[in-house]
This record gives C-alpha cells, sequence and structure tokens, in this order.
C-alpha cells in the first residue's frame, strides 16, 4: 500500500515539475526553473526525487511489454484489413463460375424438360375445401365442428388445382356444411365469427374451343342440307309428306357434296386421300343426333378444356373420331360417318382422365345418357354409322385419355425436327447464292477502287 501511494505520489510531482518547466519555457525563464531549491525544502525534493525514480524504473518493463503487444495487435489488424489482390480476384472468379455453372443448370433442365416424356399430372391428394379448418375447434364457443367437406383436386398442366368432375355437385355439399355448422350457405368455408378461414374461389369455366367446335358441327350440319332445301325451294323436287320429311331431318344424312367430300369413303381411302378418317367426325345422321351430341359437347368438351387446355381437347377428339372411322374401316364399311361415336368417345375420354386423376367417375347427367340412347339406336337403324363407329370412337376416347400427352409431345417435336430441317435446307440451297453475291460485291469494290486509283493518278501528272 505504502509503495502504490509514493509511486501515485511520485507520479503527481513529475506532472507538476513538467507543468512547471514548460510555463517557464514559455515565458523565458528557464534558468529560475532550473535553480536550487531553498535549504528549507531540500529534503523533502530529494525524497520525492528518489520516489519518482524508483516508480520509473518500475514501469519501465510494464511499458516496453505493452509497447510489444501493441505493435504485434496493429500488425494483425493492418494483415486483416488489407485483403491481396489475389484474394479479391478468387473471389470474383468464383462468383463468375457460380453464375456459370447455374446459366448452364438452367439449359440442361430445359432441353431435359423438352425431350423428357410428358405424363399426365399425378393425382393430388385430398384437400380440405369449404367448412374445413385448419386444425383446432371449427367454433369459437368449442361446439360442435361443422361437416367437413372434402373433394378431390385435378391438377392441370400448368400446375393449378383444379375441382374434380364431381365438382357440379361440389356448391350443395359446401353449402349444407355451412347449414350444418351454422354459418350462411352464400359464405362457404367461413366461421361463425369469420375468422381464420379461406374464401371458395370459384371455378371459371373456359368454352371458347367448345364453342367453336359446337359452331362447326352446326355449320357443317347446314352446309349438308342447304342443297337440299335449295332443290325444295325452287321447285326442282317433289316435296315429301310432312311426316317422311320430318323423319328425314331427324334421323337421315342427305348425300350431298359435303356428305361425300368429308365422309369416310373405302375407295378415297384406298387412293391414298387418308383426310376423311378425321373428317368423318363433323358428320351427324339427322338434327337428332347433331342435339345429343352438342348436349354432349357442352359438358365433355368444357371439362377437358378447362382442365387440360384446348390442345388436349383437339388430340382427344382427333383421336376418338379417328377410332370411330378406323372402326368402320375395319369391320369392312365401305361409307361411314362418325359423329356421334366422337361425342361418344369424348365422354370416355372424360371418364378415364376422371377416373384417373380424381379417383371417381363422372356423375350421370342427362346429356350423357340421351347420348348413349340415340347411339344405340344409330348403331342399330342407321347403317353410316353402325356399331363399330361407337365401339371405335369409344376405345379412341379412352386411349386419348391416357395418351393424349404422349401424342401432344410427338406431334411437337416432329414439328420441331421439321422446322428444323426446312431451316437446314434454307441455308443449304442459299450458300450458293450468298457465294457468289460476296464476290460480286468484292469484284465491285476492286474495280471501283482500280478506277478511282487511276483517275487520281492521272490528275496528279
Amino acid at each position: 500500500m505504502q509503495q502504490d501511494a509514493r509511486s501515485k505520489i511520485a507520479g503527481l510531482a513529475a506532472m507538476q515539475i513538467a507543468a512547471q518547466q514548460q510555463q517557464a519555457a514559455s515565458r523565458g525563464f528557464a534558468g529560475s526553473v532550473t535553480a536550487a531549491p531553498k535549504p528549507a525544502a531540500s529534503g523533502s525534493l530529494s525524497a520525492t526525487a528518489d520516489g519518482t525514480a524508483a516508480a520509473m524504473a518500475e514501469a519501465a518493463p510494464a511499458r516496453a511489454s505493452a509497447q510489444g503487444q501493441g505493435q504485434t495487435l496493429d500488425a494483425s489488424m493492418a494483415a486483416a484489413a488489407a485483403p491481396t489482390a489475389s484474394s479479391s480476384d478468387e473471389v470474383t472468379w468464383r462468383a463468375l463460375r457460380s453464375e456459370l455453372e447455374v446459366d448452364w443448370q438452367r439449359l440442361r433442365d430445359r432441353w431435359r424438360q423438352f425431350v423428357a416424356r410428358p405424363l399426365d399430372p399425378p393425382p393430388a391428394p385430398l384437400q380440405p375445401q369449404n367448412g374445413q379448418q385448419q386444425g383446432g375447434p371449427a367454433t369459437r364457443d368449442g361446439g360442435a365442428q361443422p361437416l367437413e367437406v372434402v373433394v378431390p383436386q385435378v391438377v392441370g398442366p400448368d400446375g393449378s388445382a383444379l375441382p374434380s368432375s364431381s365438382s357440379s355437385a361440389y356448391a350443395g355439399a359446401a353449402g349444407t356444411a355451412a347449414q350444418a355448422g351454422g354459418a350462411q350457405p352464400g359464405r362457404s368455408g367461413e366461421l361463425e365469427g369469420g375468422v381464420g378461414e379461406e374464401e371458395y374461389e370459384e371455378l371459371v369455366v373456359r368454352r371458347r374451343a367448345t364453342r367453336l367446335l359446337q359452331l362447326a358441327c352446326v355449320a357443317v350440319f347446314v352446309a349438308q342440307w342447304a342443297p337440299v332445301v335449295q332443290a325444295l325451294a325452287g321447285g326442282g323436287v317433289a316435296p315429301p309428306p310432312l311426316k317422311d320429311g320430318l323423319l328425314a331431318l331427324l334421323l337421315a344424312c342427305p348425300p350431298t357434296p359435303v356428305t361425300v367430300s368429308m365422309q369416310m369413303d373405302v375407295f378415297s381411302v384406298s387412293t391414298g386421300q387418308w383426310a376423311g378418317l378425321l373428317t368423318s367426325a363433323m358428320l351427324h345422321s339427322g338434327l337428332l343426333s347433331l342435339l345429343v351430341s352438342l348436349w354432349s359437347l357442352d359438358f365433355t368438351a368444357a371439362w377437358l378444356e378447362t382442365a387440360h387446355g384446348p390442345a388436349i381437347l383437339a388430340v382427344s377428339l382427333i383421336m376418338a373420331g379417328g377410332g370411330a372411322a378406323a372402326g368402320q374401316l375395319l369391320a369392312g364399311q365401305p361409307v361411314g360417318i362418325g359423329g356421334i361415336g366422337a361425342a361418344l368417345g369424348l365422354e370416355a375420354a372424360v371418364a378415364v382422365r376422371s377416373l384417373r386423376l380424381a379417383g371417381e367417375l363422372p356423375p350421370l347427367r342427362a346429356g350423357g345418357v340421351a347420348l348413349v340412347g340415340v347411339a344405340a339406336a344409330m348403331a342399330v337403324y342407321q347403317p353410316l354409322v353402325g356399331p363399330w363407329a361407337l365401339a371405335g370412337g369409344v376405345l379412341g376416347g379412352a386411349l386419348s385419355g391416357v395418351l393424349a400427352y404422349d401424342v401432344l409431345w410427338m406431334l411437337r417435336v416432329v414439328v420441331g425436327v421439321t422446322i428444323l430441317l426446312c431451316i437446314m435446307a434454307w441455308d443449304v440451297l442459299t450458300w450458293l447464292p450468298r457465294q457468289l453475291w460476296r464476290l460480286l460485291v468484292a469484284v465491285a469494290a476492286f474495280a471501283w477502287g482500280t478506277v478511282v486509283a487511276a483517275v487520281q493518278a492521272v490528275r496528279g501528272v
């Protein structure tokens, strides 16, 4: 304790002496400060000087060690704070390399997506819908939980969730669930207090391609009967009795030029005209067949268009119509029409897809039942249709429910390869003219330069 006190006193004295020396130096009286003190205070000053010297001698090693540690710390901080040029270059190279790797992986993924065999989207698990809460009781007061409605979801080609074919009965189930839970039927999926539930998103049904298909069927039917109406109106043909005329309009197929050019004909197919296998799907035997087909298409075509897009609808229609014509051709039928067979094939396509994706068949509809009844009557009483058209249409539609995406992928590959071959052929065919043009331009430039040089030389002389 005494030693610490002495050291502190010595430090204070040294500081006081240094302050006095600075004041003296500033005033120009250095001699008076360095002069000897009075005799009365000589003993105390000598003791103070001795203590100061001893304290400085004791503090010298500590100061030296502190300076060494400070120098080491400064050196380490400088080394850490000053990155070298090589490290910065390495960081830049790593960032560039990672960016290139990401771009290359993205390109490979796109190529694999183009080449990979497309499959139908897998069936999604059962998703909770109206009236089902994400955990916890369904009511605030802890009462009975409302009825939970679980509807299987269908995933479209763009990844969006679409209700299955049983969505037509979904609104009624949702209203029943809301009434059972004490909520308002008009606001499905909402609690009694309106907290913690999502609003039900209504399904937007797309019918643009469906309407175009229906209009095409009507236009072909009008073109079939237009010559008959013109002949009756012009008086060139005697009009039949009213009953016979109505039966013909409802059940018959007139042999007009449009019908002959679009029907499936064995002679035309044997000569290489295969278009009749597809165009016969637009022909209908009478107004009754046309009406039930349009009624059925209003559901089946809209279902396919909404769930899978117009491309899958077109592929399914082509496969169903082609199957109907192929069935008639393989059965030895010389002439045939397949409009009602194609409509029945779309029913089969919807049933297969609904069964694969949602695990259930579509509900019975009046349009589907009427189509089956009229098709059965046509198979028995209309030789242009026959049973093989219905069997082939159903088989083609069922196959489209499984292979439509594969067929679409094959068409895409064929179109892409064809475009690539056309570009290559264009490059090969136009290579010689392009080279000749370049040679002609070079010769013209050389001749013009020679003429200009000659003119300048003549002017200089």
